[in-house]
């Protein structure tokens, strides 16, 4: 399963979701993608991502402009399968 992390080099709160999903990849295993929305944001518009951070599990975008819980993105991952 992947998991793709917007960000952007001003997102205030994007060192918390990224020490999230680090922390949840390892111990799942899943594969970590990560995307500058400044640099792709086309990517960011197609899955209609206007704030950051987003994390996005598989296809499904599971937060915008917020930091989930661990449990929140866990559970995530788990209906994704």
């Amino acid at each position: 399963m992947k998991i793709t992390l917007f960000t952007s080099k001003t997102c205030v709160k994007c060192p918390a979701a990224k020490s999230l999903v680090e922390e949840v990849a390892k111990e799942t295993g899943a594969e970590i993608e990560y995307v500058d929305i400044e640099k792709d944001l086309f990517l960011a518009l197609e899955h209609q991502i206007a704030s950051v951070p987003a994390i996005m599990v598989g296809d499904e975008v599971i937060s915008k402009g917020t930091v989930p819980s661990k449990e929140e993105l866990l559970a995530a991952l788990k209906v994704q399968k």
